[in-house]
């Protein structure tokens, strides 16, 4: 008995039309079972409880102030938007 190998269960060429339906030879069942893992984790996540309490400032407790230089001005921001622009530019076309 010779064995034709032309046909694998992969090959999507394959004779019979239930064979190139079935989910295990288009994989779809692998990632319906990775988004229901992924769904499971971040739920588990979602409904976890709080261990920490939120901290309490009603002591008298005063936030420090930041010390945050001012805004630049408005040009600049623009600058540095068209500097990277082009420096993204240049590195797209150099690759």
């Amino acid at each position: 008995m010779i064995c034709d190998l032309r046909f694998a269960i992969d090959d999507y060429r394959a004779a019979r039309a239930s064979t190139r339906k079935s989910q295990i030879v288009n994989r779809t069942w692998l990632a319906w079972l990775g988004a229901a893992l992924l769904f499971l984790l971040l739920a588990g996540v979602a409904v976890a409880e709080q261990r920490f309490p939120p901290p309490d400032f009603e002591s008298g407790h005063k936030l420090p102030v930041t010390a945050t230089p001012p805004a630049r001005a408005i040009y600049f921001q623009y600058l540095d938007i068209a500097v990277l622009a082009g420096c993204l530019g240049l590195g797209s076309w150099v690759v």
